[in-house]
């Protein structure tokens, strides 16, 4: 952990004693969301960010580079092309 961002991690409860609570219950339920997502996704031969990217693109009116998509999914601009392809070979 980083000096400076474990208060992120630690709840402090009021007799003092710190626990990391946070940090576990949301590593958890990103576990869980993740999981629910790639099976539903799993059936139509996807992955959960080629949905994440259907939806995006189709809330922008106006399209999106690739640099736009892969900062807002926090991938590589040659994964987005690779995603895309895959979207457009599905005629999806």
């Amino acid at each position: 952990m980083r000096k400076g961002r474990k208060n992120l991690w630690i709840i402090k409860e009021k007799n003092g004693n710190s626990k990391m609570y946070l940090f576990f219950s949301i590593s958890k339920m990103f576990r869980i969301v993740n999981k629910i997502a790639e099976e539903s996704f799993e059936k139509i031969d996807i992955y959960p960010t080629h949905g994440f990217l259907m939806i995006i693109l189709k809330e922008e009116e106006n399209g999106l580079t690739v640099n736009q998509i892969s900062e807002t999914l926090a991938i590589a601009p040659s994964t987005v092309t690779r995603f895309v392809d895959k979207l457009i070979s599905k005629d999806m």
